[in-house]
């Protein structure tokens, strides 16, 4: 089974992408996270045996350009124990994170649950550092941020993957913690509401936008828990989005915006909280709320051809790849396929990722999303994008595809 081998992919990797020097982030050497030469940078290069690099070379030419990838960023973000003693010699910049096989006790990080989602969607064998990974998980504090949806989809969509997966052997456990995921849910109508403080006259932020969509994907993945919604409560927040649509412009932070965070990415969140709905079970969605839902997907077609036209040049990898890979299968701008649009971006964004494992280029979404931290330094943030960029490799949030590994 290739997963039993991943190591030797994983060891190819990391040596043949900083042979020739070293592996650092662009903006390295220029203020925070200065580093100073150390004795280890004055060590040889460790040598490889040529066997092992032909097989995991071998290996590698099994693999697609995104599945290397996605396992180069899993590289990243897991920093195996191998990784210190391999770069011994070459100068790189460590992922932000502990190493995943390490992780004690302590309750996760947000950044740590987006890279244990990111693993487990992948596809990877789990290991004794994934359980105790899920441990840590159900110890963890419920969010009760009222404003904030992000921290419990995340949440709700790693008791999914869990509980997808039995041979992990903590379905009930995934099942019991979404259930308070969901008591939680109750408290947080401002999130959504038309009335919500994220609403101040004609200004709307895109935290709400975003929050339409984490609650998409808290209630999809609950169904798929056979646990029970709240499904009136669901078309009343569907309705009100419908409501929020602008002609010609779809859905902005108000009338006329035309940049990022205040056009393109709340467009995309709206449309994967629209996706969400309309995919949804037969019956779920009330008939009047599903009825202003298709209306809004007729519109998608046009609308994606208007932001791909207008935003052509912008960054289209990371968080807003892992936007784009979460629409449902249909959406894609006029006169395209939705499995030929978003595979083209896949392999435009795949072509151009950094060889460190690292998503330097930043897609600036993740504020937008409420994945972000003020106290973030660059390197977080860059985890953040990697562990994003991972989850769209390994078919969007909402994964409903075979795992890619």
């Amino acid at each position: 089974m290739r997963n039993t081998i991943l190591p030797l992919l994983l060891l190819l990797l990391a040596t043949s992408f900083c042979v020739n020097g070293s592996v650092v982030l662009a903006d390295e050497g220029k203020g925070e996270g200065k580093s100073e030469p150390s004795e280890e940078d004055s060590k040889d290069p460790l040598e490889l045996d040529e066997d092992v690099l032909k097989a995991a070379d071998d290996l590698r030419l099994t693999y697609t350009n995104e599945q290397q990838t996605l396992v180069n960023g899993l590289r990243y973000l897991l920093r195996p124990g191998f990784e210190e003693e391999l770069m011994a010699g070459r100068r790189y910049r460590p992922c932000a994170l502990e190493p995943f096989e390490e992780g004690g006790e302590a309750a996760l990080t947000q950044l740590e649950a987006l890279r244990l989602l990111a693993v487990l969607q992948s596809g990877i064998a789990p290991t004794g550092a994934t359980d105790r990974q899920i441990t840590r998980l159900f110890l963890t504090p419920i969010s009760n941020d009222n404003l904030n949806l992000a921290p419990l989809a995340i949440d709700m969509l790693l008791c999914r993957a869990i509980y997808r997966r039995p041979k992990l052997n903590a379905d009930d456990e995934a099942k019991s913690r979404a259930e308070r995921l969901l008591a939680a849910l109750e408290k947080t109508k401002d999130a959504t509401s038309p009335r919500s403080p994220l609403i101040q006259g004609k200004f709307t932020k895109c935290q709400w936008y975003a929050n339409h969509m984490w609650l998409g994907l808290m209630m999809r993945s609950a169904l798929d828990l056979g646990l029970e919604i709240d499904d009136r409560a669901w078309d009343a927040t569907l309705k009100d989005l419908c409501k929020a649509e602008e002609k010609e412009r779809g859905y902005t932070t108000q009338k006329g915006a035309n940049e990022l965070t205040g056009d393109l990415n709340p467009n995309l969140m709206a449309l994967t909280a629209l996706g969400l709905a309309v995919t949804a079970p037969k019956g779920v969605i009330g008939r009047a709320a599903y009825k202003e839902v298709e209306k809004r997907v007729k519109h998608v077609p046009e609308l994606l051809s208007r932001l791909r036209t207008d935003y052509e040049r912008e960054y289209w990898g990371g968080s807003r790849l892992l936007l784009v890979e979460s629409f449902a299968p249909e959406f894609a701008p006029e006169r395209e396929s939705g499995n030929t649009w978003r595979l083209n971006i896949k392999r435009a964004v795949v072509s151009e990722y950094d060889p460190s494992g690292a998503a330097l280029r930043r897609a600036i979404v993740l504020t937008d999303l409420g994945l972000a931290s003020r106290n973030w330094t660059r390197y977080e943030t860059v985890a953040c994008e990697t562990a994003l960029n991972c989850l769209a490799l390994s078919g969007g949030l909402y994964q409903t595809t075979d795992a890619p590994l």
